[in-house]
């Protein structure tokens, strides 16, 4: 658990250790699989659960925006039912603490959801890199839990005219690194513009650079809106 660079939440929390295996389009220049390689000591070929997560929940301050899992997808096809009540059952016991978990394998989180609880300081995500997968959105929107968000990250292309009724956030972003893909602000400003049209909020992250949270402007704009971050504040 700590503090996190990732510009839409506060910190960001592990219960285990780094683990995932690339899924789709989005994930071929994946940050964690390439600290694995470089931190294999926090690394496993497996879920592993981490003990000390635990005490680091304990330690969230309270107004927490955490994001779940920024190292792994909690709902990943080896995932252990077991491991995914526990992620639920924990975050369940901080309600004074925001947390968002985001995956690419909403399928199966929906085929789960029957048998989770999901309290109302949860938040559920899904990733959209383009339009092939436009798809998960229609998924996410069956979740019941209290809000959903979609990353639009990397966004390698065009959306499409896509539905977002009962999404409440988007994020749209661009590739860093020195092997970044393409990327074209007209992307996220379609995103935006349909943000705008449904009544979604609209936080564009960053557009492609060398460095993470670089050029952030579209159109001129800081767009910097957070639905949970609003909702903490009417809860309050």
């Amino acid at each position: 658990m700590g503090k996190t660079t990732i510009a839409w939440c506060t910190h960001s929390l592990n219960f285990i250790k780094w683990f995932c295996t690339r899924i789709s389009p989005g994930c071929k220049n994946c940050y964690m699989l390439a600290l694995a390689e470089r931190y294999p000591q926090n690394a496993a070929d497996h879920p592993v659960w981490r003990p000390n997560a635990l005490k680091e929940l304990k330690k969230l301050p309270s107004g927490a925006e955490v994001f779940v899992g920024d190292m792994y997808d909690t709902f990943h096809e080896r995932m252990p039912l077991r491991f995914i009540h526990w992620h639920f059952n924990l975050v369940a016991q901080r309600p004074d603490v925001t947390f968002l978990f985001l995956t690419k394998r909403i399928e199966r989180a929906l085929a789960l959801a029957p048998y989770l609880q999901f309290a109302p300081n949860v938040w559920l995500g899904t990733s959209v890199e383009n339009d092939d997968f436009a798809w998960r959105i229609d998924y996410l929107r069956r979740m019941p839990v209290a809000g959903r968000f979609i990353s639009f990250e990397p966004l390698l292309g065009y959306v499409g005219d896509i539905d977002l009724r009962g999404i409440q956030q988007a994020i749209t972003g661009g590739e860093s690194g020195p092997k970044r893909r393409p990327f074209y602000p007209s992307f996220a400003t379609q995103v935006r513009d349909l943000c705008t049209r449904d009544g979604v909020a609209f936080f564009h992250k960053q557009g492609s650079s060398q460095y993470p949270g670089q050029d952030r402007l579209l159109d001129g704009q800081i767009h910097d809106a957070l639905a949970w971050r609003t909702a903490q504040h009417v809860s309050r």
